[in-house]
Parts: C-alpha cells; structure tokens; sequence
C-alpha cells in the first residue's frame, strides 16, 4: 500500500467519522452547546489539514514517514473521541430537563455583558503586563476567555429577546476578531479560536441545515486562501506589532494581506508548504511513536499524568514546581530531536498519551476525553437553558482550557483549575455590585479604545 493511499484512508475516516457524529447530534437532538464540536474542530486544524494535502499528486516532503505515522495516531484518537462522546449522549444526552417554549421568557440578567467587559480588559489590556507573574498568568490567560463566554451569551440573550440588529452587530465583531488579535498581538490563531468557538456555539440555537454545506465549503477555502497569505507575510506583521509601529502601520500591512490574495492551490507545493509546516501536528506524534518503538526511550508509564496533578498547585505555593508551559525538553527527550535554544515546542495531547501506555493509552485517553467533554457540553446546554449564566460558566469556561490540542493535558489541567477558580468568584459576587463594576469596567475600555485605536487613527488622518 503507498503512502498516498495511506493518506487517502486516514483522510477518509476522519471525514465518514465526523460526519456520522453530526448526522448523529442532528437527528437525536442531543443537548449539546457546541463545546465538543469545537474541540473536534481544533484537533482537525492540526492533525488533519496539515496532513490531508499529502493526498495531491507529487507533494513530499522530508517528514513524510512521521507524517503518516502521526496521522494514524491522530485518526485513531479522532474517532475514540467521537464514540466516547455519542456514548455519553445516547446513555445521558437526551434526558429532557428543559420546557423549550419557556427558554425565552427567562428573565436574562447583564451578567453576559459584564463577562465580555472583564474578558475585554484582562484580553486587550491586562494580558501583558502580567504574563510572566506565577499563579496570575494562568488566571488571566483564563479570565481573558470570559471575552468568548460574554459573548456567546450576549448572542444567546439577544437572539431570544429578538433584538435583530444587536445580534448582527456581535456577528460581525466575531468576524472580526482574528483581524483584531492580529493587530493587536501578530497572532492569527488566538482570534481563529475565539471565532471558531463563537460560530459552533451560535449553530446550535440558530439553526442551520445541510443546505449550509456550501458555505462551509466555500468558508474553508476562503480561510485556507487567507491562512496561508497570512502565514506568507507572518513575519513582516510581527516585526510591525513587536517592533511598537503604529496602529495604522499595522491594520495597512493587514490591508496589504487581504488585497494581496492568494487564492489557495492545493496544486501548489508553496501553499501546501505554509500550511504543512504550521499546522501539521502530526509528524511530532509521528516522530515520536518512531522513537518509542525504537526503544531508544521507555515508556513514561504515567508520569506526565502525575505531572498534570502537580501542575494544578499554584507556583505561587510551590515555587520549585518542576514542570512549566513550554517545557521543549520533554518533546526532546521522547522524540530524539533536538530544537534550538529559546525554541518552545508543545507535546501535542495525542504524543502525550501515546509516550505513557502506547496506543492502549491512546484509545482510552481520548475515549474518556470524549465522554468527560460530552458531559461539561450537556451540563453547559443545561444551565443556559435554564438562565442561570453564572453557572454556565462553571461548565464553559474550563473546558476552553483543554481546546489547545498542541499543547500537553498539564497545560490543560492547570487553566481548567483557573477557569474553575474563575467561575467560582464570579459566582460569588454580589449582584448588587454589578453595576458599578460594569460601569468601572466600561470606562477603562472606552479610554483604552480611544487611545490606543481612535486617537492615532485620527491622527494619522490629520
């Protein structure tokens, strides 16, 4: 069998496997908010277009052995996952606890707003001067999410009370949010994340239908065109945005980008290059799985879970704690490859449970991922439905911890354990101080705003 064929079967898995647990969710009418289908969506974007594009004829390159070897893993972990969750959904998933007719007629709070105001400032302002401060870094990497949170609420909440043109406003400020982090930060995968997150949580109270396949279709080739013409000119943005150039600096290289097209080529070894070498998680686990069965490392046989439970006690209490977000070594020690110093290279969530107990480690891990995601999705649905945001959250925010499927479970662990912690004192907050943090937070984002966007915009027109 070639390795174009093997690329086709694995390719084709995934794509007969996704669509069976969407026919699945859709026929069944699961209680599910859409965090499991995100979660499937960020795997996809690492492990499966970085290597469906193996499949054009003539296309190689020299990580092809890992490459296949990773994309077998990744397959079997994509569809464990799957089963895991249509397990959950079909023994627990469907038990009616909501009066759909009365969804509409909560009486629906500012805390929606309040969550976006407070994810606004800690995303837009606090972010980085903070970053690097122990304990804090994984609270505000955290707490910057209740930007998503707020507004998946404030679509949920403006959609039920009928407040069309509110609604179109936050549809489009979702579609601009990518555009915003890269502006704001060089970064196009943060705000692709957050807009991802935003539009499969909105499918699942407005409606859509298979007649949509087309424009999901066209969607994908229009975000490949940009994601590589992005990626063609990643480095000339960055220098912009950490070189301290202005704000019209860098929305006119951004401007640059967008006129400056490439519509994607899957013909095009050069296309097919950037979005390989970015996004193409799989020759890692590839590299990996090669190195193990060598025998030229043992199996850590549960010593990166136990890591992940140490990884919860904050730093601020363990100050010697041995394990850290970003730790290359690692990577280094179960794959053989060395990457130059300052280089931080993440252990992809298939590599990790692999390098434990082999595919056994593999099959279970992502097997109960998938029920434990299903579970938070159902319970998240739950409260939603049933007004009572606070505790949403409870549900919603951790799990967007895990949603970096490039990045090891004790990464994971510790921003789940955060948002935990999060969501905890937003609970408790007195209600009656709403307003008044509402009306402190409003401020400091208008000034920022002004400052930071109008004012030199203004200027420069001057």
């Amino acid at each position: 069998m070639t390795i174009t064929v093997q690329f086709l079967i694995y390719s084709a898995i995934w794509i007969i496997t996704f669509s069976i647990y969407i026919y699945a969710i859709k026929k069944y009418s699961f209680r599910t908010i859409g965090l499991s289908l995100v979660y499937l969506f960020n795997f996809s974007i690492v492990h499966f277009w970085g290597s469906v594009f193996f499949i054009s004829p003539g296309y190689w390159n020299n990580q092809l052995e890992e490459t296949i070897t990773g994309y077998k893993y990744s397959t079997i972990a994509f569809v464990c996952f799957c089963i895991g969750s249509l397990v959950f959904y079909f023994n627990w998933g469907k038990n009616n606890k909501l009066n759909e007719n009365q969804i509409r007629y909560h009486k629906i709070g500012e805390e929606p707003l309040l969550y976006f105001l407070m994810g606004f400032v800690l995303f837009f302002i606090l972010k980085n001067k903070i970053i690097g401060i122990p304990t804090l870094t994984a609270f505000v990497s955290m707490g910057q999410q209740l930007l998503i949170v707020g507004l998946c609420l404030l679509l949920y909440k403006n959609y039920y009370l009928g407040r069309k043109f509110t609604f179109s406003f936050l549809i489009i400020f979702s579609f601009l949010i990518p555009f915003i982090t890269i502006i704001n930060d060089g970064l196009l995968g943060t705000g692709l994340a957050m807009f991802l997150t935003v539009i499969v949580f909105l499918t699942n109270f407005y409606k859509f239908n298979f007649r949509y396949l087309m424009i999901v279709l066209i969607g994908i080739f229009v975000g490949l065109s940009f994601y590589q013409s992005y990626l063609r000119d990643r480095q000339e943005i960055r220098d912009l945005v950490y070189g301290g150039a202005t704000i019209s600096e860098r929305v006119e290289q951004l401007n640059y980008t967008l006129t400056n097209l490439e519509l994607f080529n899957p013909f095009d070894s050069e296309h097919l290059d950037r979005i390989n070498n970015r996004l193409n998680q799989n020759w890692i686990v590839g590299a990996a799985v090669i190195y193990m069965e060598s025998e030229s490392e043992e199996y850590a046989k549960g010593a990166t879970f136990k890591e992940a439970v140490f990884n919860v006690v904050p730093r601020v209490i363990w100050k010697n704690k041995p394990s850290f977000a970003g730790d290359t070594s690692r990577v280094e020690k179960y794959t053989g490859l060395k990457f130059a110093e300052g280089t931080s290279v993440g252990m992809p969530q298939v590599m990790e449970l692999y390098i434990n107990y082999a595919v056994y480690s593999v099959i279970l891990g992502f097997f109960f991922i998938g029920l434990i995601f299903s579970y938070f999705d159902y319970k998240a649905h739950i409260k939603i439905h049933n007004g009572e945001f606070d505790k949403f959250v409870y549900y919603f925010l951790p799990a967007l911890a895990f949603m970096r499927v490039e990045t090891p479970i004790l990464e994971s662990i510790s921003g789940a354990a955060a948002g935990i912690g999060i969501a905890y004192g937003l609970q408790k907050l007195p209600k009656q101080y709403n307003s008044i943090i509402f009306l402190i937070l409003f401020f400091i984002s208008l000034i920022f705003i002004l400052k930071k966007y109008y004012l030199p915009l203004i200027q420069n027109l001057l």
